[in-house]
């Protein structure tokens, strides 16, 4: 019996000192009797998007959301408009997290956690702040922080994945895109060989349709054509793509690399992704007729790039060095194309760019008992772009009838890229007129008697408008304008042709940048095949081919065993 009442009168002690020193992790807050403060930024390198949302917006919303449910009103505002990509740069929020440490401060209200913090040491200090109990309650207007390790390490990776240049969408226009997804409303950029019904839904656009299709059969045959063959022939038909709300018709003008990124979108295969909302299937939406099905899709596109190609929202991007030659180095023991990679050789200390084979069956494979050097066939890009270089300051053209065929290239080339500049001169006009909508909203606000207590943030957000965004829209379309006006001096003289010819050698042979050297050697060829550690074969590029000198190359022909 006594040993009962030492036990409780223990357990009370302990009990005692638990409280004084954890009581406050298990009380509900009062939220009401707390003091807060309310951090507001918008980055001036954010000012140009309309997805961030202004320092008035921002406060709007903590009030409906936050503010006024939770009966708080004993609060202090400090607002900001600079970048939190780097630490230290931000007076008022040193400032804020001062006030915190010291207790004038007991909470911390933000409208999203990425207005915080986008680095690792200020989100670093939050965090710190969190677990000692400094900042007592952590509010967001648009997410949920729950006072745990489970939620400090999701807060954390906020922060961590909150990049300068990330554009956070506001949840209204989460919803609304999320919404029109899953009804099969299309919102991204146009679709070849489709038009966009007013709903926002997609129908196959006749002669279009038949056209793009054969493209991709073109792709999927047994023998696949290449890339650049492909382009060429979409090129030379009748095909005008309809974009726009007014769907306006105009000529597109096809490259391998355009293609390559459009064999890789799941849009031709019916299924539709856009940002976070889930992809859906089309055909189970409405009479959706895909340009290929799943099956041949994924036997167009290698599985184990499926991760990356819906990570990136459907398109993928390679490095330069991944670029260079790209399905034009073949190898030549299996007559499959080689891929480009890079490695840092024996020393360790320098990074190289090769052409690997990672064909199952070349006789070259690691693990075949004939591979007798038991490795992959490999060899070093610089290999094959001197060789490239090489037959390039030997190979004698008819530069005459070269510059025929530049003049024709060229002249496409620029009605395409009016197009370009139309479709750039749009976006920009659009963001004028969106810009100028945000502005009299501000000033409708403004004038509202009911939001008197926002007022005074909206009108820094007016001052922004008026002195610097708007002014800013008609340099960029005078900038516009000039290009395009420029656009027809960009076909040179047939003196400068033949001169830039001659002088291209030296040029490329002291160039270092990859991107650079394969945007002038896949011009001029169309596949290397390698034995070895040497060129056997190079192939010039039809248009190239076709101005040939036939006496040089017949010599060539003869020379070769």
């Amino acid at each position: 019996m006594q040993d009962e009442e030492s036990r409780n009168q223990m357990l009370g002690l302990l009990s005692t000192i638990h409280e004084n020193r954890y009581g406050d992790f298990y009380r509900e807050i009062d939220k009401k009797n707390l003091k807060y403060v309310i951090y507001l930024r918008k980055s001036s390198d954010e000012s140009s998007e309309k997805q961030d949302k202004s320092i008035g917006d921002q406060l709007q919303d903590i009030k409906e959301r936050l503010l006024d449910p939770h009966g708080i009103t004993n609060y202090h505002i400090v607002k900001e408009e600079h970048s939190a990509k780097e630490a230290d740069t931000r007076l008022g929020f040193s400032k804020m997290l001062i006030d915190l440490r010291t207790g004038k401060y007991e909470g911390l209200i933000a409208w999203h956690p990425d207005r915080l913090a986008r680095n690792m040491r200020e989100a670093g200090e939050l965090i710190d702040m969190l677990d000692k109990y400094v900042i007592k309650d952590l509010l967001f207007a648009t997410a949920t922080y729950d006072s745990t390790a489970m939620g400090k390490m999701m807060l954390g990776i906020s922060f961590v994945l909150s990049k300068q240049y990330s554009e956070h969408l506001s949840e209204s226009v989460l919803r609304g895109y999320g919404r029109r997804i899953q009804e099969g409303k299309y919102l991204g950029k146009l679709v070849h060989g489709y038009r966009i019904l007013d709903e926002g839904f997609l129908e196959p656009d006749g002669n279009n349709f038949l056209i793009i299709k054969q493209a991709f059969q073109k792709r999927m045959k047994a023998d696949p054509e290449n890339l650049v063959d492909i382009a060429k022939w979409l090129n030379t038909q009748n095909y005008e793509q309809a974009y726009g709300r007014e769907q306006t018709r105009s000529r597109t003008k096809f490259s391998d690399n355009k293609l390559s990124d459009m064999f890789r979108e799941t849009i031709y295969a019916g299924f539709l992704q856009y940002g976070k909302a889930k992809p859906v299937d089309l055909t189970k939406l409405y009479g959706f007729e895909p340009m290929i099905t799943a099956d041949e899709f994924l036997k167009l596109n290698r599985i184990d790039n499926m991760e990356r190609i819906v990570a990136k929202g459907n398109v993928l991007t390679k490095t330069a060095a991944l670029n260079l030659l790209r399905k034009r180095v073949y190898c030549g023991h299996c007559d499959h194309h080689m891929i480009a990679t890079t490695g840092t050789g024996k020393t360790k200390t320098k990074t190289y760019v090769y052409f690997r084979c990672d064909y199952a069956k070349c006789p070259y494979r690691i693990g075949n008992p004939d591979n007798p050097k038991k490795s992959k066939h490999s060899i070093r890009a610089h290999v094959v772009t001197n060789a490239a270089i090489s037959t390039l300051s030997e190979a004698e053209f008819d530069l005459k009838k070269a510059y025929k065929n530049y003049v024709i290239d060229a002249e496409e080339a620029v009605e395409a890229e009016k197009i370009e500049l139309l479709s750039e001169e749009r976006r920009v006009r659009a963001n004028w007129q969106q810009t100028k909508r945000e502005l009299e909203r501000a000033k409708g606000v403004v004038s509202d008697p009911t939001k008197a207590d926002v007022a005074k943030y909206y009108e820094d957000d007016i001052k922004k408008y008026v002195e610097v965004d708007i002014p800013s829209y008609q340099p960029q379309i005078d900038d516009i304008i000039r290009r395009r006006n420029n656009l027809k001096a960009s076909v040179v003289s047939e003196a400068k042709f033949l001169e830039l010819i001659k002088n291209l050698v030296i040029y490329i042979g002291q160039l270092q940048d990859l991107e650079q050297i394969n945007e002038i050697l896949v011009r001029f060829y169309s596949n290397f095949t390698v034995l070895n550690k040497s060129v056997s074969v190079i192939t010039f590029n039809p248009e190239w081919y076709n101005v040939l000198n036939p006496a040089w190359l017949g010599l060539l022909d003869s020379n070769q065993t």
